[in-house]
């Protein structure tokens, strides 16, 4: 259940990137999800 919790925390917290990218560029790219995603899950 923690494990769940600390996934839903980073999930809001990559969202948050991904809305913040969207307002200042206007636009969002694949590439901005995958960088956003690299540096949650340590993974390409």
């Amino acid at each position: 259940e923690e494990r769940v919790a600390q996934s839903n925390g980073d999930l809001a917290k990559a969202f948050e990137q991904v809305e913040l990218l969207a307002k200042t560029k206007g636009f969002v790219t694949a590439a901005d999800i995958d960088a956003i995603k690299k540096q949650f899950t340590g993974k390409e």
